[in-house]
């Protein structure tokens, strides 16, 4: 059993100190992940499919990490997937099945979670990942490291295996943050939704030095590039993207599409009501 004061970052920024303390708390976490396991099947009569990776996440990613997103450069305090799990359920149902498991074990004092975060509908990936992450703090003979749990649905796990879009997805995601790093706004790296494509993106100034209100599709920004109106017309003419644009406060819609369906309305309406728009 484990029980952890609330961390919400690593408790060190130095890159081997993190490593050792990670190797510390692993078996634990690892008995833990077990324990989630036999718990679903005591449950559901099923079997929960568990991927836990049997190394410490490599340190190229976490150079990448404590460069592009560290507030200090080669701080890897923010790094909280050293040591880290999946989770895969066939439905939504069985997802939050473990989803409850876990909130059980954080209020038995098993682990103690410090941060979920809905990436299903709340906040996906710019990339198109979809899953419900939940970083946990352990602590194992006075050391306390903050881990990761991925829970994820099959459907978007068999979309990655056996294809390329996770390598691809990988190269993009680095683009994007360096991206935001130079320009100083997510905004410009939420329009991944429309285009993902930072080669030869279909659109005229997209990911150019250019202000991003002189991007094509782009209505209106503000002098920080956070974009305010775009054009669907031009940028998602059949209404089949998922936008999330965190400072959005107006859409044009297209005049040639024959209804606006209850779905996309619904999305849209709840989307802007999370902003505090509507």
């Amino acid at each position: 059993m484990t029980k952890s004061a609330k961390i919400k970052k690593q408790p060190v920024s130095d890159l081997v100190e993190l490593y050792v303390q990670a190797a510390t708390v692993k078996p634990e976490f690892d008995l833990i992940m077990v324990e989630v396991v036999r718990e679903f099947a005591l449950r559901t009569k099923k079997d929960l499919t568990l991927s836990v990776c049997p190394t410490l996440k490599k340190t190229t990613r976490m150079a990448e990490k404590s460069q592009l997103k560290a507030s200090k450069p080669g701080d890897v305090s923010g790094v909280k997937d050293i040591v880290r799990a999946m989770m895969t359920g066939r439905s939504m149902e069985e997802v939050n099945v473990v989803i409850d498991i876990v909130m059980k074990m954080h209020q038995e004092g098993k682990l103690e979670i410090v941060r979920i975060k809905d990436r299903f509908l709340e906040a996906p990936s710019g990339g198109g990942w979809r899953d419900i992450m939940v970083n946990i703090c352990l602590t194992v003979s006075s050391v306390q490291h903050v881990a990761e749990i991925q829970i994820v649905h099959h459907s978007m796990l068999n979309a990655r295996k056996g294809l390329d879009g996770h390598v691809v997805y990988g190269v993009v995601r680095n683009g994007l943050e360096m991206l935001a790093m130079r320009r100083g706004s997510i905004d410009v790296t939420a329009l991944v939704d429309f285009e993902n494509n930072l080669e030869q993106p279909r659109f005229a100034k997209w990911y150019s030095q250019a202000p991003a209100g002189e991007w094509e599709g782009v209505v209106s920004s503000n002098p920080q590039d956070h974009i305010l109106e775009v054009d669907l017309a031009i940028l998602d003419p059949k209404l089949e993207v998922r936008h999330r644009l965190p400072h959005l406060r107006k859409l044009a819609f297209p005049h040639t599409i024959p209804q606006l369906t209850a779905t996309y309305i619904a999305q849209v309406t709840c989307f802007f009501y999370s902003l505090g728009v509507v």
